[in-house]
């Protein structure tokens, strides 16, 4: 009887132990976008701003003004929604097909938008994010916790159908 108590205990124990570890290793790799892993996405981001810059300026002879970073993020959050060809062509443009090392490029630029709006910094920078969506839509629930989750951006729906002009002036008092 000492010996089966035994081996339960150990079992039991060894099982404990598994769990911890399968815990512990879960916790490590949710949160493990490495300062490399941004620096990457952000010289991609900042490639893209200055070609973006290049077609532009050669269209323009006034003052340009952009935000790359902003665009990205609206981008990376159409490529979540997005499927076959179009998802392939935002990944070409704006490089989310290069993410270092196979990692999740949703999980890269929540880190990255997380860092540069830092309350800690010597300045002051606030990303606003959100979703305008047609009320007559369905829109998948798995989108929707996704840019939340990734990019803080809620739905507020929307009646462009016979309310394009309060709509769009909704959308312009957020911006």
């Amino acid at each position: 009887l000492k010996a089966k108590m035994k081996s339960t205990m150990n079992q039991t124990t060894l099982a404990f132990a598994i769990i911890f570890a399968l815990t512990i290793y879960q916790a490590s790799t949710e949160d493990s976008v490495t300062t490399d892993m941004i620096k990457s996405v952000a010289s991609t981001n900042t490639d893209f701003g200055f070609s973006l810059y290049r077609h532009t300026a050669g269209q323009d002879s006034g003052n340009i003004f952009f935000s790359p970073i902003s665009m990205s993020l609206a981008f990376a959050m159409l490529h979540l929604g997005s499927d076959g060809s179009s998802k392939t062509e935002v990944e070409k443009v704006f490089g989310f097909d290069k993410s270092p090392e196979g990692r999740n490029i949703h999980e890269i630029m929540k880190k990255l938008s997380a860092e540069i709006t830092d309350d800690n910094a010597n300045y002051t920078l606030d990303i606003a994010n959100k979703l305008f969506g047609e009320e007559t839509f369905t829109i998948l629930q798995s989108f929707l916790d996704d840019t939340s989750s990734f990019y803080n951006a809620p739905l507020e729906k929307m009646n462009f159908v016979s309310d394009a002009d309060g709509s769009m002036k909704k959308i312009n008092d957020y911006i």
